[in-house]
């Protein structure tokens, strides 16, 4: 694309052969041409690989930024202590990886930013509140959800709540024993993708509640002890539900009711390859369309579910039932492709060994030369056991076992595979990713106090660090101690002070890697009523003209908020310091007058008297003495021609 118009300037550029034949009388004419188009061309070439470097610079920069990742839990330096907090200071495209614990709170997130348990087992997500679900998601897009367990919601609220999302991921997560409302509920989401995940005992709500959410993909997943399993509600459309486990749900295993208006019917969804076992009832479609009708089976691969309840046989051992299951409901619909579970047949195809499901948890992070640890523990099979775990890291390095640890020598995103093998010899494998980087020093944060210097008993003051800030991150903590053993939180706080003195006040802040940095101010506190005393003294011994003079006022008292200066030549300053400058011109002697004026307005004056002579300079040898030395030099030149003429 960049070399041929490269090409075709440069051969422009270069092209200095005649095209026709040149006479001695034109031959300076057509060189100046010649000297003027190679300018031309010249001014053009680089200006267009000007151009391509900007596009170029511009490319890479957008294609190496990166989201940061937030802590939540355990003891490193910064991490926050809840899940909402981290949410709250994340921007889009940051991750918040939470520790193992149990964090009570209702969350909310309404950024693309992506939540990730340490693992699923020992990070959990438990409501605190019977106002709000859980954990809410609100016009996100591009993130995950993984490896947590999200529990507890109280009263009718759901445990995973998503609304207006598109492409959002949940997978490796427990949901599980919301009182009266759902596991998950999906409200006008689409392409989400719901997998690898349990969804249990939220005995009075669905497993999976879909409204409105369309080209949705719910796979791998174990829903069990739910009223529902899965029910497609409002115009949920064209979504795919494949190889779930779908068992012991009190009612319906899957649920596909009709609505009253036909266009707001769930349609076009397909279901394949799922377990049906011990439900209230297996299935239910009630909508009964000619086009675009549910499909209970896929079309492509002609296979089916297995139904518990199939009375069907497999008398050719195709592993396909002979003759359709027909699904609950006045739709009419079939699953026309059974599989397993076939009545009288010793040797039908019964999911009687069902594969492992690989779990390589991630995305990892670090940075060259560190140990990461790379988790498998959130593997498991249903029917068996997992006898081997084989990872391959993506640099040409491999491994063996659940829980396994891997430094990278240089610096990228590697791709990281999980092979797992079943007691039976069966597979499954699972990718992830890990992210290594550069080791960077981290630059501290620089902290800033903003306050008054003076207040009196009782006065609430305002301590601010806004000006504070961090050179390649941000703050994430401030920490004021006021030097009376009273400590506060936050970026601009009050205090008070109950007794008259200097007080140091230090204030620390912690960027969001955990690094800390502080800094410290002095406020003179007090007794309310107490009146202002001025007095000063002059500092420089030599009072000349020319002469930087400081005048010094520390010996003043009380809440002075101002010093007003008269230097008795004209000049008068105002300042918040008690130490000033002044320079005299003309010699003389001056009157000072010094004003302090307290924190009421109070006032009190004092003057000085100095007297400033004229500019001090080295005096110079005189007439006399000139004319002296030039008659001793002469005398003793005429003695020596004298001498010589004897």
């Amino acid at each position: 694309m960049v070399d041929k118009p490269l090409v075709v300037l440069l051969s422009l550029y270069l092209d200095l052969s005649p095209q026709k034949s040149i006479s001695p009388g034109s031959l300076y004419r057509d060189w100046d041409g010649m000297r003027r188009k190679r300018l031309l061309l010249g001014l053009m070439l680089a200006i267009f690989i000007c151009g391509v470097l900007a596009l170029v610079s511009a490319t890479c920069k957008a294609e190496t930024t990166d989201g940061r990742i937030l802590y939540v839990g355990g003891d490193g330096p910064g991490n926050y202590t809840k899940i909402q907090d981290a949410i709250d200071n994340a921007s889009d495209g940051d991750i918040i990886f939470v520790k193992s614990g149990v964090y009570k709170e209702n969350v909310v997130l309404n950024k693309n930013v992506s939540i990730e348990g340490e693992n699923r087992e020992t990070t959990i997500l438990e409501a605190a509140s019977t106002e709000r679900r859980t954990l809410e998601l609100y016009k996100v897009s591009n993130c995950k959800i993984s490896n947590i367990t999200i529990r507890g919601a109280k009263g009718d609220k759901s445990n995973l709540y998503l609304s207006e999302c598109r492409n959002v991921t949940i997978q490796y997560c427990s949901i599980e024993e919301s009182e009266e409302g759902d596991g998950i509920f999906l409200y006008r989401c689409s392409l989400i993708s719901i997998r690898n995940n349990s969804i249990l005992n939220n005995k009075q709500g669905n497993g999976i509640l879909l409204a409105y959410s369309s080209y949705c993909i719910i796979t791998n997943n174990k829903i069990s002890g739910n009223q529902i399993g899965i029910f497609l509600q409002y115009q949920s459309c064209n979504n795919t539900i494949a190889r779930n486990y779908i068992e012991d749900n009190l009612l319906v295993g899957v649920r596909i009711p009709k609505s009253g208006n036909f266009l707001i019917n769930p349609r076009n969804n397909t279901i394949f390859e799922n377990v049906f076992k011990s439900n209230g009832q297996n299935a239910e479609d009630c909508v009964n369309v000619t086009e675009e009708r549910n499909l209970w089976y896929n079309p492509e691969t002609k296979r089916g579910n297995y139904w518990d309840d199939y009375q069907g046989k497999d008398a050719n051992h195709d592993g396909i039932g002979d003759t359709p299951y027909c699904i609950p409901g006045n739709a009419g619909s079939k699953d026309e492709y059974v599989l397993g579970f076939f009545a009288g047949d010793e040797d039908s195809h019964q999911p009687t060994n069902q594969k492992p499901v690989a779990d390589a948890g991630g995305d990892y992070y670090g940075t060259v030369n560190e140990s990461i640890r790379f988790d498998a523990s959130q593997s498991r099979d249903p029917d068996g056991e997992i006898v081997e775990y084989i990872w391959d890291f993506g640099d040409g390095s491999t491994g063996k076992g659940k829980v396994v640890t891997h430094s990278y020598s240089t610096p990228g995103n590697y791709t990281v595979t999980l092979t797992v093998v079943d007691d039976d010899g069966a597979e499954d494998s699972d990718t992830t990713l890990a992210h290594i980087s550069e080791y960077t020093q981290n630059k501290k944060p620089v902290p800033v106090i903003e306050s008054k210097d003076i207040a009196v008993i009782g006065e609430i003051i305002e301590f601010n660090a806004s000006k504070s800030y961090d050179p390649d991150g941000e703050i994430v903590t401030y920490i004021w101690k006021f030097g009376d053993g009273k400590v506060d939180y936050g970026k601009v706080v009050e205090h008070s002070y109950s007794e008259p003195g200097t007080y140091e006040v230090t204030l620390e802040v912690v960027d969001n890697l955990g690094y800390k940095n502080s800094t410290k101010k002095s406020i003179v506190i007090l007794a309310e009523g107490e009146k202002v005393n001025a007095d000063f003294h002059v500092e420089t011994d030599l009072l000349f003209v020319g002469a930087e003079i400081v005048f010094n006022a520390s010996e003043s008292s009380g809440a002075i908020v101002s010093y007003i200066w008269e230097f008795g030549d004209g000049e008068n300053i105002t300042t918040s310091s008690p130490v000033c400058n002044h320079t005299y011109t003309k010699p003389g002697i001056y009157v000072v007058n010094l004003t302090v004026v307290g924190i009421d307005g109070e006032k009190d004056t004092k003057s000085l008297t100095i007297v400033i002579e004229g500019a001090w300079k080295k005096e110079t040898p005189g007439f006399g003495l000139a004319a002296l030395v030039v008659s001793i030099l002469l005398i003793y030149v005429v003695r020596r021609r004298w001498i010589s003429m004897e």
